[in-house]
């Protein structure tokens, strides 16, 4: 995992944000003892989604610009909020 700042301009933060919009859900975890899968309702700050490179052009030109690498396998791009709704 790398973490990478100040790549994108406020135009193609803001199409991330819109294709984010309607996918953010609170995250979930897995428990250590049984990997049963939780989530705690009301207890997050915030909430996730995850784009795909081939369906979002404005994640597959970033995914390919920042890595250099073919972006047709490439993993999702997690977009997080807090509840302020900043996008990072």
């Amino acid at each position: 995992m790398a973490s990478v700042h100040d790549v994108l301009s406020d135009a193609r933060i803001g199409e991330i944000a819109s294709a984010a919009e309607d996918k953010l859900e609170e995250p979930m975890t897995v428990s250590a003892t049984d990997a049963a899968v939780h989530t705690r309702t009301g207890s997050r700050t915030g909430k996730v989604a995850f784009l795909d490179p081939p369906e979002y052009e404005a994640v597959r030109s970033l995914a390919g610009r920042i890595t250099g690498l073919a972006t047709d396998t490439a993993e999702p791009l997690q977009v997080r909020t807090k509840l302020s709704q900043k996008y990072y």
